[in-house]
């Protein structure tokens, strides 16, 4: 049934008749490009249903192999021999994190020293990702003052907000917490790249490639623009531009 269900999709795609389900697995520090990307897609492709699932790179994977997602978005690579194909998607800063009124917010750059004297909020991003931040910094992230370990970007934000501790993301997650500022990592500069994911052994959806198409040619581009030109981007003047308000602005 799923086949058969699949084969029509292909059908209709073909017939440029848009509809169906595009099934999609969003992994950490991303959420917010996937989200920009999947209003545009709604506003666009009005017949095709979105289904996402926000979870670890590591379950997104296993869903992805069992045929359950046709595009998953993670920080880490597949590997060739589970039948995965990887493709570069997403490039994105992650920062330091706190209160406005925190001893570190005055600085304009935070080093590893600095952040071994204060309590420390560490999102739920999975080993992999945890690794590529010790090899870019060159220190050992365990030794940090690590008070607890929360899935939850929003909760991790809104306990950071409470409390004196500090917590690592894009700034692209701070539209919703005023209080809060992000400060470069010593080390800590340069992008870091996420990677999408579709099985090889089945036809990629239609859908799925101008959903990739959205995210590479507008909402990368936008929220980069955005970013440089006014700092601390607040996504959500952005989110509900229609694609030719977001042309303009990239061509202003």
């Amino acid at each position: 049934l799923k086949q058969a269900e699949d084969c029509k999709e292909q059908i209709n795609a073909i017939n440029n008749c848009m509809t169906g389900e595009l099934r999609i697995g969003v992994g950490s520090f991303i959420a917010p490009y996937v989200r920009m990307a999947a209003l545009i897609f709604m506003e666009r492709y009005p017949n095709v249903r979105i289904n996402a699932d926000f979870t670890k790179a590591r379950i997104l994977n296993k869903a992805l192999r069992a045929h359950m997602l046709d595009l998953a978005f993670t920080m880490n690579m597949a590997y060739s021999h589970e039948g995965i194909e990887s493709m570069p998607c997403i490039p994105f800063n992650v920062y330091a994190i706190m209160r406005d009124t925190h001893p570190l917010a005055s600085l304009p750059k935070v080093s590893y020293e600095d952040l071994l004297k204060h309590p420390v909020i560490m999102p739920d991003v999975g080993e992999r990702a945890i690794d590529t931040f010790q090899q870019n910094i060159n220190r050992d992230i365990y030794k940090l003052n690590i008070k607890c370990i929360i899935s939850d970007p929003d909760e991790a934000l809104a306990s950071v907000e409470e409390t004196k501790c500090i917590t690592f993301m894009p700034k692209l997650y701070l539209r919703n917490h005023p209080t809060l500022v992000a400060r470069p990592i010593i080390g800590l500069e340069q992008q870091l790249m996420s990677n999408a994911h579709w099985m090889q052994d089945v036809p990629k959806k239609r859908a799925a490639q101008l959903f990739l198409d959205i995210i590479r040619n507008e909402v990368v581009p936008y929220i980069s623009v955005a970013e440089e030109s006014k700092g601390n981007f607040t996504p959500t003047t952005g989110i509900r531009k229609s694609h030719a308000d977001i042309s303009l602005t990239l061509a202003t």
